[in-house]
């Protein structure tokens, strides 16, 4: 019996440690438990991790910022992977399209503007290019 009680204290102060060790942060009403800085203090991404056998598996809404605080990428992960809707950024031309993942593939269709690109397991089909006269 007493051999129980040491072991039930012993697992409730690792797990009060564990949780007091954590620092989370908060944006718009999301808890968030990593975060990672640019040299300028300013934050780079922003997200959630759960460990599981000891590797960490990313997990929730996800934010990735450039240098200048502007959104690149936000979205979902499940089971480190993308999925659901997400916004993206491309790099080149710094259009901003809108979309759905599954498993970390793009899939239908993505919105630019006056642009849609179709995605069938991950890889673009067609774009298309719609004038407005």
């Amino acid at each position: 019996m007493l051999k129980n009680i040491f072991i039930i204290t012993i697992w409730s102060l690792c797990l009060i440690f564990k949780c007091l060790s954590q620092s989370d942060t908060v944006v718009d009403h999301i808890k968030y438990n990593h975060i990672k800085y640019f040299d300028s203090k300013r934050i780079n991404e922003l997200g959630n991790y759960k460990v599981s056998n000891h590797t960490k598996i990313k997990i929730g809404v996800w934010i990735i910022y450039d240098i200048n605080s502007n959104i690149v990428e936000k979205g979902e992960y499940r089971r480190n992977k993308k999925n659901g809707y997400w916004i993206e950024k491309e790099a080149v031309n710094n259009d901003i399209w809108s979309g759905n993942y599954r498993r970390n593939k793009r899939i239908g269709e993505w919105y630019c503007e006056n642009r849609k690109r179709i995605y069938k397991n991950g890889k673009e089909k067609h774009e298309i290019i719609a004038s407005y006269n």
